[in-house]
């Protein structure tokens, strides 16, 4: 909704998605890097770089309903046929493929690192399992009439300190392939 035009610092908003996707995307080469030959990690590593892709195509998009300013927006947003017709609106898919990418990406790259960094694989795996969970919330609490607010605003900071641990990996890990796990 912040980045909808017109409203105050929309251009930060976006801007600060196509940083995050460029980053994003960068991440997920070097992890591909890192990986090379590992099969269970090229899949994590799509999944990173669909993130990336999502959040540079929420820059690109704008909602077209928003409950923010709209109450017949607001209102769709709470039934199945609401939230099911809103999957045909690029910024929400945008949005989703983002949520996915990041949901099962440190899912998967977390189960494909844990034989050799099982700290950092638990952890990816975990902060996984968390972001997809936030995401099932939203859609119970949109169903029942709820604020979501307090899910999204987790599932965010959950992603957001998914990407750190990426980052902080990427910093000190050598190729996950070396030990010859495939």
């Amino acid at each position: 909704e912040l980045e909808d035009p017109g409203r105050p610092f929309s251009w930060l908003y976006r801007g600060s998605d196509v940083l995050a996707g460029l980053g994003v995307l960068a991440a997920a080469w070097v992890t591909g890097q890192l990986t090379a030959g590992c099969r269970r990690a090229a899949a994590g590593t799509v999944l990173l770089a669909l993130t990336g892709l999502g959040s540079l195509l929420d820059a690109a998009t704008s909602m077209q309903c928003d409950p923010g300013v709209s109450a017949r927006c607001a209102d769709a947003e709470h039934t199945a046929g609401g939230l099911l017709g809103q999957l045909l609106v690029l910024h929400t898919d945008s949005g989703l493929l983002g949520f996915v990418g990041s949901a099962a990406g440190a899912a998967v790259l977390g189960t494909a690192m844990a034989g050799r960094w099982p700290g950092w694989g638990r952890l990816q795996l975990v902060l996984g399992i968390c972001i997809a969970t936030c995401g099932l919330a939203d859609i119970v609490l949109l169903l029942a009439g709820s604020s979501v607010g307090t899910a999204e605003r987790a599932r965010i900071l959950l992603t957001s300190g998914w990407f750190l641990a990426m980052g902080l990996f990427l910093l000190r890990a050598g190729p996950l392939h070396a030990r010859g796990d495939s």
